[in-house]
């Protein structure tokens, strides 16, 4: 008697992961019916083709351990791009970006103002990671591997003790028995991994792609609403997630220079005196709020 036809549903995803990184092409097969063996294959379907599939299916234990969903494997996280000379992320890790265990606070607020997506995901345990580094002075810029040390956030909500006499849980962390003592079930994981994720700097195009949305815009703020259209110059365009490279109109905004600078992660962030001065002048003038 021939079996009955059933659906197979499968789950190729770290399968599929691995054929990308190789290069391979998909390749559409259909056995025959004498190697179904008389059954009748209905459905066979891989879900979680793109990364934008796989990255909505993944998540975070109950006390906030971040985890691949699909395959249960304990991840971390942390933003590649380090802006600091090379001497300086391989010789003082301490001043370099932070590594994430779980969902602390910290990737909570990033996740809030849209800079999420600047994290990468892994699961090295050597405590060495990829890291994008830029010498503003000398424009020396490139991809090297240095210790990170982990974010303290994450050993709070962890109840992890600091050891605050030496950091050695912060400097000096063991991840191979992280990913040892935890286990596997669910928020985000990082957009890309380290090895995926480009240069944080500006496309070749930039200045054209500025104009252009500016334009789109009216030259008007986003934020406060100041019409500039007679001083473009003092409007920009502003990375919402801080990718650079990640120039479409979905990721920018059009700040006045002033709402521009309280953005997140933009402390340092130049404004001239005489700029911030005629922007007061059209701000009172157009009754807008005016520059902190």
């Amino acid at each position: 008697m021939k079996p009955p036809s059933f659906t197979l549903n499968v789950n190729l995803n770290a399968l599929n992961t691995i054929r990308k990184r190789m290069g391979a092409p998909l390749v559409e097969w259909q056995c025959s019916e004498s190697e179904q063996g008389g059954f009748d294959f209905k459905e066979i379907s891989v879900i979680f083709e793109t990364l934008e599939e796989f990255t909505e299916n993944v998540g975070k234990l109950d006390n906030g351990i971040l985890i691949d969903k699909n395959t249960g494997q304990v991840i971390f996280a942390y933003i590649k791009d380090n802006r600091l000379p090379k001497t300086i992320i391989e010789e003082e890790p301490g001043k370099g970006r932070k590594v994430h265990l779980a969902w602390c606070k910290t990737l909570d607020e990033m996740n809030s103002k849209k800079k999420f997506d600047r994290y990468v995901g892994t699961n090295r345990t050597s405590g060495i990671f990829e890291v994008d580094y830029l010498d503003w002075h000398t424009k020396d810029e490139g991809t090297t591997e240095a210790r990170l040390h982990v974010c303290k956030n994450c050993l709070d909500q962890l109840e992890i003790p600091r050891r605050r006499e030496d950091f050695k849980n912060v400097s000096d962390y063991d991840f191979a028995a992280h990913i040892d003592e935890y286990g596997r079930t669910l928020k985000r994981e990082p957009k890309h991994e380290a090895s995926e994720v480009p240069l944080n700097k500006y496309p070749d195009d930039w200045r054209k792609i500025s104009d252009n949305y500016r334009q789109s815009r009216g030259y008007v703020c986003e934020d406060c609403g100041v019409d500039l259209s007679e001083n473009s110059f003092l409007l920009d365009a502003h990375h919402i997630n801080g990718n650079k490279y990640e120039s479409h109109p979905g990721n920018l905004m059009a700040l006045c220079k002033c709402c521009h600078k309280e953005q997140p992660d933009h402390p340092n962030y130049p404004i001239k005196s005489h700029e911030k001065k005629m922007l007061d002048v059209i701000k009172k003038e157009q009754g807008k709020r005016p520059c902190k």
